[in-house]
C-alpha cells in the first residue's frame, strides 16, 4: 500500500513554547497538521504557525472541549485523507517514532484495523522497541491513528458528552462493538505525562479533572454496561478505588472529594459537557 494522506490534528490549551516547537516538527512528518486551539479569549497563537504552509489553525477561542476538537478536526479534513493521528500538545513523539508507524500502517492489510497507537511510555526513558503488534480494547488518544476510511464508513465519531476524559476509550468501544480491530504496535514510542509528579507512581489529577474523571465513568458505564446489577458493582467498585487514591496519595484532599459529590449530582441531572465551573 502507498499514496496514503497522512494527517495530525493537535489540541491545544494554553499552550508554552515546547508545545509550538513540538508541532512545527510534526509539520515536517504529516502532510497537514490541524491545530485546534481552545485556548479561551484569544487568538495571539495562530500567529505561531502563520509562515508554515501545511499548518491549519482552528479555534473558537474557547474552550470547547477535546472530543469538540477532533469531531471538528476530522470535518474540516479534505477528503482525501486516510489516516489523522490525534495528539495533544504534551506529548512527545519523535519524528523517527511517527515515521515507524508510518510505514508500518503503509505496509500492513489495514482493512479491518479502526485505530493503530504506539506504546506510551509514562515514566522510564529506558524502553526497548519491539517489531510486535499487540491488540487492545482501547487506546489514549496521544498518537493514535484512526483509519478515518472506518469512521465515516460507520459514521463513529467522539462523544462531546464527555468533554474531556473517557471519550477515546467511547471511540475504542464504539469500534469494537462493530468488530474493528485495535493495535499497538510496540515499534514506535509515545512519551506522554499523566498528571502532575507527586513523588510516586499515582500523579496528581487537579480537582476539575477529578470531576470529569467521575462524572464520565458513571456516563460510559450506562452506556455500555446494560446489566443494571452489573452496573451498580462496577460503579461502586470504581468509586471506592477513586476515593482511596484521592486520600492515599493526592494533595487537596478535601477539595477533590467535595469535587466527586458535584459530577454525581451533574450525571443525576443529565448535565454533560463542559458542565458547570465549581
Amino acid at each position: 500500500m502507498s499514496g496514503n494522506v497522512f494527517v495530525a490534528g493537535v489540541t491545544l490549551y494554553n499552550p508554552d513554547y515546547n508545545a509550538f516547537e513540538r508541532i512545527r516538527e510534526y509539520a515536517q512528518v504529516f502532510d497537514y497538521i490541524y491545530v485546534f486551539d481552545n485556548t479561551e479569549l484569544s487568538n495571539s497563537n495562530k500567529d505561531e504557525f502563520e509562515n508554515i504552509s501545511n499548518i491549519i489553525y482552528l479555534s473558537e477561542y474557547e474552550n470547547m472541549g477535546l472530543p469538540y476538537a477532533f469531531n471538528k478536526i476530522i470535518s474540516k479534513m479534505p477528503v482525501n485523507v486516510n489516516y489523522l493521528c490525534t495528539l495533544d500538545q504534551d506529548s512527545i513523539f519523535s519524528k523517527e517514532d511517527i515515521k515507524r508507524i508510518i510505514y508500518k500502517i503503509n505496509h500492513i492489510d489495514m482493512t479491518n484495523i479502526a485505530i493503530m497507537a504506539p506504546k506510551v511510555i509514562y515514566h522510564s526513558s529506558n524502553v526497548q522497541i519491539e517489531e510486535k503488534l499487540q491488540k487492545r480494547k482501547w487506546v489514549i488518544t496521544s498518537g493514535s491513528f484512526l483509519n478515518i476510511r472506518i469512521l465515516k464508513q460507520e459514521n463513529i465519531k467522539y462523544d462531546e458528552n464527555y468533554f474531556i476524559d473517557k471519550f477515546e476509550i467511547d471511540l475504542c468501544q464504539q469500534l469494537i462493538n462493530k468488530n474493528y480491530i485495535i493495535y499497538q504496535y510496540n515499534g514506535s514510542l509515545l512519551h506522554q505525562r499523566l498528571g502532575e509528579d507527586s513523588g510516586h507512581m499515582h500523579p496528581n489529577h487537579n480537582p476539575i479533572r477529578h470531576y470529569y474523571l467521575f462524572r464520565n465513568r458513571f456516563y460510559f458505564n450506562k452506556k455500555y454496561v446494560h446489566s443494571f446489577i452489573k452496573r451498580i458493582i462496577i460503579n461502586f467498585l470504581q468509586t471506592a478505588r477513586h476515593i482511596f487514591l484521592i486520600v492515599l496519595y493526592e494533595n487537596k484532599k478535601k477539595k477533590k472529594l467535595s469535587m466527586l459529590m458535584y459530577a454525581w449530582i451533574d450525571y443525576k441531572k443529565g448535565e454533560f459537557g463542559k458542565g458547570k465551573k465549581k
